[in-house]
């Protein structure tokens, strides 16, 4: 049985979402300057088409890119 995702639900993921990124951005710091974000979220099932409409799953995808800082 599939349903929409709730407002409560959506609110809990952004939260867990914003710190991630903000672990992310700590852990490399050190390292260089990275602004970590998100770029879509996908809620259907059917759409990332991992496991059964049924099923609860979470799929994260990663892309790294350089953006070279404007002058």
């Amino acid at each position: 049985m599939q349903r929409d995702i709730t407002e409560i639900e959506q609110k809990l993921w952004d939260g867990l979402i914003r710190i991630i990124l903000q672990d992310l951005r700590e852990a490399w710091k050190a390292v260089t300057e990275v602004d970590f974000t998100v770029d879509a979220m996908e809620t259907e099932p059917q759409m990332v088409r991992v496991l059964a409409p049924n099923e609860a799953v979470v799929a994260i995808g990663v892309e790294v890119k350089r953006v070279k800082p404007s002058a």
